[in-house]
């Protein structure tokens, strides 16, 4: 009994691995590296794109970004500015940012993660979260870039 549950079990997760099976989908993410940041903000200067969703650059006039501000010792207050959206979705999608700031030599300092769903495709959603992080204030001024990851 125990051989052929082992069996199912891993035919299963055979066919999970080829996509025979459904299961949720998550596109190849996508990135903008070294973004400069200038009195703690970046604005994205590109579009970024991963699978179907969209994270709106300068390029298609907008002003995504991400600010980096002291808020108390040993923290800083990040907050993402977006426009997102999808050009096809089923059942919703959320992207899923990520942000790496660095020193100019490429140190990392601190990260921050966020989330925006995407109810309907071709419909752009507009979204201002901010979230704590880890930051000490002797690293404050070292701020010189911030790497961009998204998927969705």
């Amino acid at each position: 009994m125990k051989t052929i549950r082992r069996a199912v079990v891993a035919a299963g997760a055979s066919a999970a691995l080829l996509g025979i099976m459904p299961g949720i989908a998550q596109a190849a993410g996508g990135y903008s590296f070294n973004v400069p940041v200038t009195g703690g903000v970046a604005v994205l200067p590109t579009t970024i794109v991963a699978g179907d969703c969209r994270l709106m650059g300068r390029n298609q006039d907008a002003a995504t970004r991400v600010t980096i501000q002291p808020s108390f010792p040993g923290r800083a207050s990040v907050t993402w500015i977006a426009d997102v959206y999808t050009v096809s979705t089923f059942r919703g999608d959320v992207w899923h940012q990520t942000f790496v700031f660095k020193t100019a030599s490429g140190a990392t300092l601190t990260t921050a993660r966020f989330d925006a769903p995407i109810g309907l495709a071709h419909r752009i959603y507009n979204y201002r979260r901010s979230v704590s992080v880890p930051l000490s204030a002797g690293y404050w001024s070292s701020i010189a870039k911030v790497d961009w990851y998204g998927d969705c």
